[in-house]
């Protein structure tokens, strides 16, 4: 038996492709930049 999917359009999020962020910007400023301008980044565990 399958589970009925209720969707909930009250919701603030909301998905778009990647060229979509790219021209209206991911909501962050600074993932923004990086998104423009690639750089390296060093993770440290």
């Amino acid at each position: 038996k399958m589970k009925e999917h209720k969707h909930d359009d009250d919701h603030e999020s909301h998905h778009c492709c990647g060229f979509m962020a790219l021209e209206h910007g991911l909501g962050h400023e600074d993932l923004d930049k990086l998104m423009r301008h690639p750089e390296s980044l060093d993770f440290t565990f």
